[in-house]
């Protein structure tokens, strides 16, 4: 499921490698919740050589519990057919109104360190986006702020921000796939 190709960032992984086919089976507004429940068995039937999970801010905005997202994370994991090669994305800064707080920021730091040692434990491959998505937030010192070429204004992705995030992904997935 997609909406506009010009701010689907895998049109734009496809472009950059020709060979690698795709589908998404994104919706926006998805929680890993959603994920989990809805999207994932579609997936899993479409037989891919290999699953890119991104997802991430709908939870904190909805004020689900890292325990919440954890275990629909291992829950998603242990769906997927042994032997997969999985990517989980790191989330890109927010700066979209009304949430684009300094504790959500926190929290987005925070989630992506427990992305990347769930991926550490797991033998997954943790995709890295949010350091070269984001700029300096004055208020806190990091890359907390989505660039403001990359922002719509709500915080969702301009077609340049998709772009950019596929120049930033494709790098880190195997040729092969």
């Amino acid at each position: 499921l997609s909406g506009d190709r010009n701010n689907d960032i895998f049109y734009h992984v496809h472009n950059l490698l020709p060979t690698m086919a795709y589908q998404n089976h994104g919706l926006g507004g998805a929680t890993w919740a959603t994920v989990r429940s809805s999207l994932l068995a579609g997936a899993v039937s479409y037989q891919p050589i290999a699953y890119f999970l991104y997802s991430g801010i709908n939870d904190i905005v909805a004020g689900r519990t890292w325990i919440d997202v954890e275990t629909d994370i291992y829950a998603i994991l242990n769906a997927i057919p042994a032997g997969s090669p999985v990517f989980i994305c790191e989330m890109i800064p927010y700066s979209g109104p009304p949430s684009a707080t300094d504790a959500v920021a926190t929290t987005i730091r925070d989630w992506n360190q427990r992305y990347a040692t769930i991926a550490a434990n797991t033998g997954i491959t943790l995709v890295r986006v949010w350091d070269q998505m984001g700029q300096i937030r004055p208020s806190t010192g990091f890359k907390d702020d989505l660039i403001t070429a990359y922002n719509t204004g709500d915080g969702h992705l301009t077609t340049a921000g998709a772009l950019k995030f596929a120049q930033v992904i494709a790098p880190q997935l195997p040729l092969g796939l």
